[in-house]
């Protein structure tokens, strides 16, 4: 009896210590305000938690303020599609805005871009609707961001990919 009671405890500490590694979201807080450790841990060591699900699930858990202060999409590019229209698959997105990221890049910083790819066809979405969005986009004024969550929400995850950008100037 003691012998099974063992067992038992060892293994549920076993099965804990997997779910632990499949992971749970972890706030820019919990990462210590770290930028590099919330996005290594949530697009990287974490992406299992999101592949294959709705993007909303992601957009619901992630800084999306922090993670949309620059972002572009990945399309199918023109004349693919039946009525020969560039279509949405995948999104890149970036903690840093375009002109940080200029000085990273010169000053050689560690820093991502997170590229989420979705499963497609079907395509949903038009890559003129992104741009429509973008123009709606300022820094100072979020009111674009719920659009964007509409724009997005619906399609299922892929993969996820971090573009490392770093010392190397790679």
């Amino acid at each position: 009896m003691m012998m099974k009671t063992i067992v038992l405890i060892i293994l549920i500490f076993m099965g804990t210590q997997v779910l632990a590694q499949n992971g749970e979201y972890k706030s820019l807080e919990q990462c210590k305000n770290d930028t590099i450790t919330y996005v290594k841990y949530n697009f990287k060591e974490n992406k299992s938690r999101y592949v294959g699900k709705p993007m909303k699930f992601l957009l619901d858990e992630i800084d999306l303020e922090m993670m949309t202060n620059d972002f572009y999409t990945s399309a199918t590019g023109p004349y693919v599609t039946a009525d020969h229209q560039s279509k949405i698959n995948g999104l890149f997105l970036c903690y840093l805005q375009y002109f940080e990221r200029e000085n990273y890049e010169t000053d050689k910083r560690l820093f991502y871009v997170v590229l989420i790819t979705f499963q497609v066809p079907p395509y949903t979405h038009d890559d003129e609707e992104f741009w429509a969005l973008t123009n709606k986009y300022d820094e100072d004024d979020f009111s674009w961001r719920p659009d964007f969550y509409d724009l997005f929400k619906e399609y299922v995850v892929k993969d996820i990919i971090l573009h490392e950008y770093h010392k190397d100037g790679k």
